[in-house]
């Protein structure tokens, strides 16, 4: 059995969050497995930018982490 392609993303807050969101749809688009860290920057942006909540973004997202899970799989 092979191990699937796995992509992590990092959202930190710049003005990159709808990037970050076009990265966890092309992931599920194409198969790919995506790990997601969303820092608290990234939240306030997000909110200001897009009418979407963390919850949302995070359940785009295979594996959200959380930001200060120093132990994260990832």
């Amino acid at each position: 059995m092979s191990t699937p392609a796995r992509l992590v993303v990092g959202v930190s807050g710049a003005s990159g969050v709808v990037y970050g969101l076009r990265a966890l749809d092309a992931c599920r688009d194409l198969g790919v497995q995506s790990h997601l860290i969303f820092s608290k920057a990234a939240a306030l942006t997000l909110a200001q930018e897009t009418g979407l909540s963390v919850a949302d973004v995070n359940a785009r997202a295979d594996v959200p982490h959380k930001v200060g899970d120093v132990g994260a799989a990832i």
